[in-house]
């Protein structure tokens, strides 16, 4: 599994402990994909997608302070469910993990966005994660 494969399951995980569900890996590694199909799942995947989840939890009310400062006029229950994790998921990375170039956390993002969202959706996120880094560079 690909880190772009890793990332896509832990914003996943993330979406659906927000609507009140969870999506858990199997006891043998593996992990459904966004069409129930079974992918495998290494000890370096699982633990980027443990450490996603760990800062997540941990962080949740600060992340979500942070987006809600910086997506301005758009109050966290106005933002999709999906762009909402989205965004958690980069925040997780570029303010809470020191493994992921900011550059990169921002482009996958994106990324998922173009997947998951809609027409909108990647520049959206492109905006408040961008705002983010300038935040993050002026401070």
């Amino acid at each position: 599994m690909a880190r772009r494969d890793a990332r896509d399951l832990a914003m996943r995980m993330i979406y659906a402990e927000d609507l009140g569900g969870k999506l858990e890996p199997l006891k043998d590694g593996e992990m459904p994909d966004e069409e129930n199909c079974l992918i495998a799942m290494d000890e370096f995947d699982r633990g980027y997608i443990d450490r996603v989840m760990a800062v997540f939890r941990e962080n949740a009310a600060v992340i979500d302070e942070t987006i809600n400062g910086l997506s301005s006029d758009w109050s966290l229950n106005r933002i999709s469910k999906v762009d909402l994790a989205i965004l958690r998921l980069a925040c997780c990375e570029i303010g809470h993990m020191n493994e992921v170039p900011l550059s990169v956390a921002i482009n996958e993002a994106v990324e998922l966005a173009k997947k998951y969202g809609t027409d909108q959706s990647s520049r959206f996120v492109n905006g408040v994660l961008g705002g983010y880094a300038r935040k993050l560079t002026n401070a």
